[in-house]
């Protein structure tokens, strides 16, 4: 699932969090959630520019870097001062798992093999078929927009 998505479902659990610690706890206990659902991403294997998985990897992964950075500019400037850092630990807590993914993938460090393997079994714990791109584009398009309105509501 995009960063975007997490992003945004983490912010959006921050709202119902007791302090910005469990935000962040929440947040990323729900990025595995999300991953356990297809999610219709594995195109980017097939995509034409990087040389590597990892180069398509990172090239993806940076522009929705960008788009959920400025996504959350969006979102912290929704919600009232006193919750930004609430909202703050949701984004990063959603995030995060995928970031020592990444940490993983670059360093290849065997003390992170053990959640490489559990992250990509998370990735095929519900449902071992992979949807199409356009119905996970609209999966997570949608999973966005909600999010967002419930960040948005007073």
């Amino acid at each position: 699932m995009y960063l975007t998505v997490h992003a945004s479902v983490g912010a959006a659990l921050s709202k119902i969090a007791p302090d910005p610690l469990w935000a962040f706890i929440i947040a990323a206990i729900s990025h595995f959630a999300l991953d356990a659902i297809p999610h219709g991403d594995e195109w980017i294997k097939n995509i034409k520019f990087g040389k590597t998985n990892l180069a398509k990897t990172a090239i993806i992964s940076s522009i929705d870097f960008a788009i959920a950075m400025s996504m959350s500019v969006i979102w912290i400037k929704l919600t009232p001062v006193p919750r930004a850092a609430f909202l703050f630990c949701g984004i990063s807590g959603a995030v995060a798992p995928d970031a020592l993914w990444g940490l993983y993938e670059i360093t290849q460090s065997p003390t992170l093999k053990w959640y490489r393997k559990f992250h990509t079994f998370v990735h095929k714990i519900i449902i071992k078929k992979q949807i199409t791109p356009l119905q996970g584009f609209i999966l997570q398009f949608a999973i966005l927009a909600i999010a967002t309105l419930i960040i948005a509501a007073k």
